[in-house]
C-alpha cells in the first residue's frame, strides 16, 4: 500500500489551500528563528565523561534554563569487541522515572529486576527509517531487526565529576552516544542538534530553509515514560523509556559505519514495511508507533481533524483497512 510519508503529511497540512483556507497553523520562520536565538543566546560548552573520567562528548547548553542545544560525541571504537558491557554502571530509576542514588552495573540491575533507563531513537532520512539487525550475541532480541539505535543509559558525569541525575538530560546525551556508537563506529561522529519544538515544526523549518547536511542529526525528544516492561508488554522487566526521533536533512545519503560487535547490518525502510514485518524485535513496532503517534498528534492535520486522523494513519501503516461507514 502506498500513501503519504510522514514528512509529506506534516508539510502538506501546513499550507493553506482553496479547500482548507485555515491551514497554515505553523509558526512563522521568523518566530522559529527567534525561539532558536532565545535558547542559544549566551550558550556555554562543557565536557561530559564516563565513570572512569574518559571524555564522552562536549555539549552546548543554555546556562539559564539548562536546555541542551547540541551534542558533539567523541569518535568511538568498541575496543572490548563485545555486544554488551555487563559491568557498565547504568541509571536506576524509580516508578515515576526519576533517577535514584542507587548505582548498579547492567548485569546487577537485570539480575535484581531493577527498573533502569533505556533510550531508543528512530532515525529518518528521505521518508525512511533506519532499522538495524542486532548481533546474535545480544542477550535480548538477538539477530532481530530493531530500532535505529537503542541501549541502556550509562552514567555520565560533568567534567567536574558531578553525576548527572536529570533523567531528561541523561537520556538526551545517551541517545546521542548510542547513535554514534552503533552507527558511526570508528568514523567521524554525527553532530546531534536538539530541536526546540515538535517534529512537524522541524519539517516545516527545514523545508523552508532548505538545509542540507548528512552529518547532522536533528533530535526531537518525543516521550519519557516509566513503562510496564520490556518489551512494552512484559510486566516482569520494568523500564523507564526515553523515545526520540532523529532526522537527517540532506541531498546526500548519510554514511553509516556499524559496530560489528553490536550489529549485523542495517537498512532504510518505510514505516509500513517495518510494521508489517514479523521478523522484528517485539519492541520495535510498539516503540515506533508511540513515536509516530507523538509526532502526528502535533501536526496541523491532527489539530484540524482530531485524534481519529492519527488512528487511521497508524492503522494504514499496519495494513489495517479503513472501516466502511456506508
Amino acid at each position: 500500500m502506498s500513501f503519504e510519508s510522514l514528512q509529506e503529511i506534516t508539510l502538506k497540512a501546513s499550507y493553506p489551500t482553496e479547500a482548507h483556507p485555515n491551514r497554515g497553523s505553523m509558526p512563522s520562520i521568523e518566530m522559529l528563528n527567534q525561539r532558536i536565538e532565545n535558547r542559544d543566546q549566551n550558550k556555554e560548552t562543557t565536557k561530559f565523561v564516563d565513570d572512569k573520567g574518559q571524555e564522552l562528548c562536549k555539549v552546548d547548553y543554555n546556562p539559564t534554563t539548562g536546555e541542551v542545544i547540541a551534542i558533539y560525541p567523541v569518535r568511538y571504537i568498541n575496543e572490548e569487541q563485545v555486544a554488551e558491557k555487563a559491568n557498565e554502571v547504568i541509571y536506576i530509576t524509580d516508578e515515576e522515572g526519576h533517577i535514584t542514588g542507587e548505582r548498579l552495573t547492567r548485569g546487577e540491575a537485570r539480575k535484581q529486576g531493577k527498573r533502569y533507563l533505556i533510550v531508543t531513537v528512530h532515525l529518518s532520512f528521505n521518508s525512511r527509517f533506519l532499522v538495524q539487525q542486532r548481533s546474535n550475541e545480544k542477550e535480548l532480541d538477538s539477530g532481530m531487526l530493531s530500532s535505529s539505535a537503542h541501549g541502556v543509559a550509562k552514567e555520565i558525569f560533568s567534567q567536574a565529576g558531578e553525576r548527572i541525575i536529570d533523567g531528561q538530560v541523561a537520556a538526551l546525551i545517551n541517545t546521542a552516544l548510542e547513535l554514534n556508537e552503533e552507527l558511526k563506529h570508528g568514523s567521524e561522529p554525527f553532530i546531534v542538534k536538539v530541536w526546540p519544538g515538535d517534529t512537524p515544526e522541524l519539517y516545516w523549518y527545514m523545508n523552508e530553509q532548505n538545509i542540507s547536511d548528512p552529518n547532522v542529526v536533528w533530535l526531537v525528544p518525543e516521550l519519557y515514560v516509566p513503562d510496564s516492561g520490556y518489551s512494552m508488554s512484559d510486566w516482569t522487566k520494568p523500564r523507564t523509556r526515553a523515545l526520540a526521533s532523529g532526522h537527517i536533512f540532506s541531498k546526500e545519503e548519510p554514511q553509516i559505519s556499524i559496530d560489528p560487535s553490536e550489529l549485523q547490518g542495517y537498512e532504510w525502510r518505510t514505516i509500513d514495511k517495518i510494521l508489517q514485518d514479523d521478523a522484528v524485535a517485539d519492541d520495535l513496532p510498539e516503540s515506533i508507533v508511540q513515536v509516530i503517534r507523538a509526532i502526528l498528534i502535533n501536526s496541523p492535520a491532527a489539530k484540524q481533524l482530531g485524534p481519529v486522523f492519527v488512528d487511521h494513519y497508524i492503522d494504514r501503516m499496519r495494513g489495517i483497512p479503513k472501516e466502511r461507514t456506508d
